[in-house]
């Protein structure tokens, strides 16, 4: 899994570079929270990255990748014996971003999450949701903050996620 991880930094890094070539538009990376609904899971932190290459003056192609830990409820942990009281996720998807306006848009993503942990499973993922970004005044950067509904397999797990990015590169 930490090859995984570091192979996807690496190409992360590689298409920054080469598409600075072809007008990429944005790399970001951030902070997440997962937040679940209903199930065994109870709240989780996540890091991810994300690459955004415009295919139209409103639209934009993105591919995003990165780890989430999303902790077990603790009857879940004592009633199974689990070795760990969480899990871990690699979440890699490819998707479209709509602009609805300067600074606001609305995500659509398919892919795959890798479960690392107790499971060992590749779940399906798809997620949706609206964000925004907050320029920052005098570089070529922004903030960028978004919120989505991410379903894992056929709701083997969904949850509410609220991401807070720096977003190297903006409209």
């Amino acid at each position: 899994m930490k090859k995984l991880v570091f192979i996807f930094f690496a190409v992360l890094s590689f298409v920054q570079l080469k598409a600075q070539e072809r007008s990429l538009k944005a790399v970001s990376a951030g902070v997440e929270i997962p937040i679940p609904t209903g199930g065994v899971f109870t709240i989780g932190i996540g890091a991810s990255g994300r690459i955004e290459i415009p295919l139209s003056a409103h639209v934009g192609l993105l591919l995003t990748g990165g780890i989430d830990q999303i902790y077990y409820k603790k009857g879940i942990v004592y009633a199974l014996d689990l070795p760990s009281g969480a899990e871990t996720f690699v979440p890699l998807k490819g998707g479209i971003r709509y602009f609805l306006g300067p600074n606001f848009f609305v995500d659509g993503e398919v892919g795959n999450t890798i479960e690392t942990g107790y499971n060992r499973r590749n779940l399906f993922a798809f997620a949706i949701g609206p964000g925004f970004t907050a320029p920052i005044t005098g570089t070529k950067s922004a903030i960028e903050v978004g919120f989505r509904y991410e379903n894992w397999s056929d709701h083997d797990l969904r949850f509410t996620a609220f991401r807070i990015a720096y977003r190297f590169g903006w409209r």
